[in-house]
């Protein structure tokens, strides 16, 4: 999957197994698919007629995190720093056109930072390893996939990720360094995290020991309830987001689709879903008001796979899985673990709740009945 910190954010994505950014946009005649392959950022596009219901395609079910789902119109150009819009690119870059372009950014120097080595690519753009020459530090930096420097949409969701995670100053959120545009080039620096994420331990175990998913999902709580004191709901909360250091704490990433509460709850009725087919909440999808117990749900879907080694709802299609959120329920943890316990089946199944009243009150109120679980959920 990812290497670390936001290497291994851009990385993950992609539709089960293929690492696909899958984007669905309303058009006139229904939805419109694009599959764009992360180890390629090749992008195709599909017209698919009929409700969300329909069969959106998608590549096979498999093995790695699902892509961010976004269904929002372009709204026009992004303007530079002296307001002229640049020049319109092609709507992809081919591989060929990829790689051309990550072997220019190596050995050069932005922000003022030297690009040494990519660590990952994702549907939005590459990461790359770099040495901040002033600070004598590594950092990663993030720079936006050029094809889509013409989208307003894409720039402002890039710049509100970097100024979400700069006004969280806790150990369980990467940092932000700076952000900013330098050559034509839309760049995010940030701290640079040497480890895995909970995406591959997943990936490499299987499934997690309880007490060691209950530290997990305690850290990322913390960092929710951090985030969420500040006004943030991060709404993209999965395995491939919580990054583990190399002392295996917890770190928080990618705050690209994370919106100040206020913006969340007047979201509510907007034609959009954004987030991760497996790990978003149904309010998410339904376009009810979305608050902190959003994070809290797919929190809850995260422990589940962490715990069992299967998500609450799969599926072919994101289509599908989508509906699953809305109508089915999932499968009580203890009935695949039974050594698991009641009282921790109770609080994911909990988190889990159709309705965000069914859930905990707020990140914190979880992390209290997390600290409450008696030893014998973990044995």
């Amino acid at each position: 999957m990812e290497n670390e910190d936001v290497g291994q954010i851009e990385q993950s994505g992609g539709f089960e197994g293929t690492s696909s950014f899958v984007c669905l946009e309303a058009t006139g005649s229904g939805f419109q698919v694009s599959l764009d392959d992360t180890d390629d950022l090749t992008a195709t596009a599909t017209e698919v007629t009929g409700d969300l219901t329909g069969d959106l395609s998608a590549p096979e079910a498999g093995g790695a995190d699902t892509a961010d789902l976004d269904l929002t119109a372009d709204d026009g150009p992004a303007l530079d720093e002296i307001g002229r819009p640049p020049p319109l690119p092609p709507p992809c870059m081919t591989p060929e056109q990829t790689l051309n372009f990550e072997r220019g950014i190596l050995g050069s120097t932005l922000a003022g930072c030297l690009m040494d080595a990519r660590l990952g690519r994702g549907a939005v753009g590459s990461v790359f390893l770099a040495r901040h020459l002033a600070l004598q530090k590594d950092v990663a930096v993030k720079i936006l996939n050029p094809a889509l420097f013409y989208l307003r949409r894409h720039v402002e969701q890039f710049f509100r990720e970097a100024r979400s995670a700069a006004c969280l100053e806790h150990p369980g959120v990467v940092a932000v360094h700076d952000v900013g545009q330098e050559r034509g080039l839309y760049y995010l620096v940030m701290q640079y995290v040497e480890g895995e994420t909970v995406g591959d331990l997943i990936e490499r175990e299987g499934q997690i020991d309880a007490r060691e998913a209950v530290r997990i999902t305690i850290e990322t709580a913390a960092a929710l309830a951090e985030a969420h004191d500040a006004g943030i709901v991060h709404r993209d909360i999965k395995p491939s987001n919580l990054l583990l250091d190399s002392r295996n704490r917890v770190k928080v990433a990618d705050f690209g689709l994370a919106l100040q509460l206020s913006e969340a709850r007047q979201s509510s009725g907007r034609s959009e879903i954004a987030g991760t087919p497996f790990y978003i909440p149904p309010e998410q999808i339904s376009g009810g008001v979305v608050d902190e117990r959003a994070d809290l749900y797919s929190l809850g879907v995260t422990l589940y796979f962490a715990l069992t080694g299967r998500r609450p709802f799969e599926g072919s299609t994101p289509a599908e899985i989508l509906v699953k959120h809305l109508t089915e329920s999932p499968v009580p943890p203890m009935e695949l673990v039974p050594t698991l316990g009641e009282e921790l089946n109770g609080i994911i199944m909990r988190l889990l709740a159709k309705k965000p009243s069914g859930r905990h009150r707020d990140a914190r109120e979880l992390l209290d009945d997390l600290a409450s679980l008696p030893d014998e959920s973990f044995e």
